[in-house]
């Protein structure tokens, strides 16, 4: 899976490079590619692979900004880049080799365009390449020494702003900011979306509180639900109330939410049987009816009616995240 990263316009995000079970080397030559518009390198450090290494080599957007000119030519031209060279003398790394070659520090200066996020990963383009697909240029080089580079598999990364939706139900507004990520490769949505309750009236903030999401998007062959989207309910278990959230695989990591009372009506851990025909019996109640409940007015119209019954049974069995 490829690794995710998140972080809000006008912060910094860190931006790791590791290598893992490598042959013995004393050198690398690597140029990461990210988007300029989004993602400005602005740092680097060097990480615990290379016993007091040397800098050959540092470019930003294809221009070299170490050594002093003449600097030697950067690999890439392209603006997406950031290059660092480096090598190590008088001996190889352990093998195998495993550990960070360096980060790079990037001033986070716009919105990920995309709903997927931008891919941050390696240039393509140069003669020399570590990549263990053949006839491939990636912009990775990790040296021994001789003239051949050591073959490597290379993975990228995924960099995505969060998005916030605002929601409101009955005098409190919810502000959700969500970090989530479609993985693709284990067909889940996996992330965190913190909530912020705060008084519509007052603005007082009623309660913070960090969800941790783990899902698993339904088969094609699974005829609940139809469109194989996952829905689940962040438990505002204080005052009594749900989030209720869905995604489909096309449009994740992107979440629809919208507040109300919880379908968990009898707050068990679980949208079951129990809280469906609880819900079924009351159909068609008004208050002051036998069968009134309050907490099964969904949509708060003052009737237990179809949009209140399809709210439980659209919701069964949906994971309660608290």
């Amino acid at each position: 899976m490829p690794a995710a990263l998140t972080g809000n316009k006008g912060s910094q995000v860190s931006v790791d490079v590791f290598i893992r079970g490598s042959d013995p080397m004393n050198g690398f030559d690597i140029v990461v590619l990210a988007n300029h518009n989004t993602l400005n390198p602005i740092n680097y450090a060097m990480g615990n692979v290379l016993t007091s290494p040397t800098v050959l080599v540092v470019c930003v957007g294809g221009k070299p900004v170490f050594p002093s000119p003449p600097a030697p030519p950067c690999s890439s031209s392209l603006p997406d880049t950031f290059e660092l060279a480096a090598a190590m003398s008088g001996s190889l790394t352990p093998s195998p080799t495993t550990g960070l070659l360096f980060t790079v520090v990037y001033n986070i200066t716009g919105t990920t365009p995309s709903l997927n996020g931008i891919p941050v990963g390696f240039a393509t383009g140069c003669s020399a390449s570590s990549s263990s697909v053949s006839g491939t240029t990636t912009c990775v080089n990790i040296s021994n020494g001789s003239f051949t580079p050591i073959p490597e598999t290379v993975q990228g990364a995924t960099f995505v702003t969060p998005r916030t939706l605002s929601l409101s139900f009955k005098g409190v507004t919810f502000a959700l900011t969500s970090n989530l990520v479609n993985d693709t490769s284990h067909n889940k949505l996996v992330g965190t979306i913190q909530v912020t309750a705060t008084n519509t009236t007052t603005g007082q903030v009623i309660l913070t509180r960090t969800y941790n999401v783990n899902l698993t998007f339904p088969g094609k062959n699974q005829i609940i639900p139809a469109d194989h989207s996952i829905r689940f309910v962040l438990d505002v278990s204080s005052l009594g109330d749900g989030i209720l959230c869905s995604s489909s695989p096309p449009s994740a990591p992107t979440i629809e939410c919208f507040a109300t009372y919880t379908p968990d009506v009898y707050h068990l851990g679980q949208i079951n049987i129990i809280d469906a025909g609880a819900v079924a019996f009351a159909f068609g109640s008004l208050p002051g009816s036998p069968h009134w409940n309050s907490n099964f007015d969904f949509d708060l119209d003052g009737y237990i009616g179809l949009n209140d019954v399809s709210v439980e049974f659209l919701h069964y069995g949906a994971a309660i995240i608290t």
